[in-house]
């Protein structure tokens, strides 16, 4: 496991080993990470799909409710697995943009690698993974300004194409954006900056932020300031369909 930081001195269940700018980990004896052992507790987190119908979201909560976990102590939710592994994901983005060269490959190679690493720990379903690296990656400075954000954007682009690759977890973009905002509505004009940067980078494509955009709540603050936008998606759209019907 690579990480950007030491074992912690009262954690005897791993050493580490620095390696350039960041320390590989290997587990002392016989540790198995989320299943009980005789000397150790560990825990096992089951990742949700938010996208999953009722059965199967019924089959996950009974799979967290049978699991036999040692004392009240020593249980471990699927929410306190996605707490830690967001605060790794964000001090491992923290520790990548105080070095020398943020969008160094090499670094963002690292990065990337700490990420996943710190997933197969937790076990977390990948939609949280895309859902964390999103919001943390837009949130990672606070009172951050849009030519910062648009740099930082652009300079860990590859980042973003790792995760987010496939109908499904592009669709989580907008997912974050819409959480970020609901939390913090001062937010939503620079939200909306990033939805058009993405768009522009054939990231979110005109249908899915259109889709998306008809599906927010009337109350969201997205729905005012996302509107010209939107306006303009549309009317592009329409413009496209009239030339193929000419052509």
């Amino acid at each position: 496991m690579i990480f950007s930081k030491l074992v912690e001195n009262d954690d005897n269940r791993f050493t580490s080993q620095k390696n350039g700018n960041y320390y590989i980990w290997k587990t002392v004896r016989d540790v198995h990470l989320w299943k009980k052992n005789k000397e150790y507790f560990n825990f096992k987190c089951i990742g949700r799909d938010i996208f999953g119908d009722d059965e199967e979201i019924k089959n996950s909560d009974d799979e967290i409710n049978n699991t036999d976990h040692i004392g009240d102590s020593s249980i471990k939710t699927e929410q306190n697995c996605l707490e830690t592994f967001a605060g790794e994901v964000k001090d491992s983005m923290l520790a990548t943009l105080q070095s020398s060269d943020p969008f160094d490959r090499g670094n963002i190679s690292s990065l990337i690698l700490e990420i996943n690493s710190s997933k197969m720990v937790h076990n977390v379903h990948m939609d949280g993974v895309c859902l964390t690296v999103m919001t943390t990656l837009l949130q990672i400075e606070e009172n951050i300004t849009w030519k910062r954000l648009n740099d930082l954007l652009n300079g860990w682009k590859p980042i973003i194409k790792n995760y987010f690759n496939d109908n499904h977890s592009i669709k989580l973009i907008l997912v974050a954006i819409e959480d970020i905002v609901k939390n913090n509505d001062a937010l939503s004009k620079l939200m909306v900056k990033v939805i058009h940067m993405f768009y522009n980078e054939d990231i979110l494509s005109e249908m899915v932020i259109i889709e998306w955009y008809e599906k927010l709540a009337e109350d969201h603050k997205l729905k005012v300031d996302a509107k010209v936008l939107y306006d303009w998606l549309c009317q592009d759209t329409e413009e496209e369909d009239d030339s193929d019907d000419e052509n």
